[in-house]
């Protein structure tokens, strides 16, 4: 039986035990419906359509570039992000029927948005960086992300955050070490804003939850995969080369998984919770090619590898299954105890 229609189970059998009513229950049903596959597919069709749309516009444009006079070129790098952005914000907010289209062209404007910093540039012969860009970018399009809460949209607008980190450090490598300072940045940065990010959505109920969300499972991404870089080279562990360095390094990417998947599994992240077994999977392949390479020529490694991944699979198999039984128990338990609550307080 599928989670969805688990839910829907359950959904149906509050109804019948009156712990909510009929209205509730169609809340609830539709917007799971809301989140069905094929809404989704239609979503990815409309971005694809407007992205090939802005591409379009972007190639007309740049075919006739040199013909055009300054004023219609400042216009036409005014116009691209904006006119769409215009689009997307009435086709979402008002004309709510056409969301899935308004949400493409809102994407479609951000994006258009670094287009038009960089030709702006190019119009008026301004040296710039390419964090300046991404810098501006940002600064642009989180404004943005704030104002239409979109989901895709976070995740742009998180990954030009950590651009933007990038290409600063290392458009000034001269000044710092950049290797060593990215390590730094990308494990201390991300850690930091996922901390803050959480507690803020605990403490503090917003309208903006599905923005922190996003935030957090990108960086928690970015946090992962430099503490995983830093175990497979030395050179690239956070407190240096040392042998004790390399064992702290292992420590903390293993501790990191785990404590996730402990989390994940504890508040239902079952997607949080799958995307930790990928991570894990990750590290013990590495290793297991960094301390058997010397077998390659036997073709004894690649037996040993086979057996690996069918054990990898049959431990995920295994594992999944007792965590879902385990977490189906917990909801049981939650849900029978709310029904003794509800009895003894209809009896008082």
């Amino acid at each position: 039986m599928s989670s969805k229609q688990q839910i829907i189970n359950y959904v149906t059998r509050w109804k019948e035990k009156k712990i909510i009513n009929s209205y509730q229950k169609d809340l609830i049903l539709q917007d799971i419906e809301s989140e069905t596959p094929t809404n989704s597919f239609f979503k990815i069709i409309a971005t694809i359509g407007s992205l090939f749309i802005g591409l379009g516009i972007i190639l007309v444009i740049a075919s006739n570039w040199e013909n055009l006079p300054k004023i219609l070129k400042l216009i036409l790098i005014l116009l691209m992000p904006t006119s769409f952005l215009g689009c997307g914000y009435y086709l979402t907010s008002i004309l709510q029927e056409y969301k899935k289209i308004g949400d493409s062209f809102i994407l479609l404007g951000t994006l258009l948005i670094g287009a038009s910093i960089s030709l702006l540039g190019q119009l008026y012969n301004l040296d710039g960086s390419v964090s300046g860009l991404l810098m501006w970018w940002f600064i642009l399009t989180i404004s943005i992300t704030f104002l239409f809460k979109y989901k895709t949209l976070s995740a742009v607008t998180i990954s030009l955050f950590y651009l933007t980190i990038f290409y600063f450090i290392a458009d000034n490598y001269r000044i710092w070490s950049s290797e060593d300072l990215l390590i730094q940045v990308f494990t201390i940065v991300p850690a930091i804003l996922i901390i803050l990010s959480y507690t803020l959505r605990q403490s503090i109920k917003t309208n903006y939850e599905i923005i922190q969300k996003m935030f957090e499972l990108i960086s928690l991404k970015v946090l992962f995969f430099t503490l995983l870089f830093g175990t497979i080279d030395n050179d690239l562990c956070l407190f240096g080369e040392s042998l004790i360095s390399e064992i702290v390094q292992n420590i903390m990417f293993l501790s990191t998984v785990f404590y996730v998947m402990w989390f994940s599994n504890k508040k239902y992240y079952t997607i949080l919770r799958n995307s930790t077994f990928f991570w894990l999977g990750a590290y013990m392949i590495i290793k297991f090619f960094s301390w058997f390479v010397d077998l390659m020529d036997s073709g004894i490694s690649f037996i040993l590898f086979g057996i690996f991944l069918l054990l990898l699979v049959y431990g995920y198999i295994k594992g999944t299954k007792y965590l879902d039984s385990l977490k189906q128990e917990i909801k049981k338990e939650t849900i029978n105890n709310y029904e003794k609550e509800i009895k003894i307080k209809k009896n008082e």
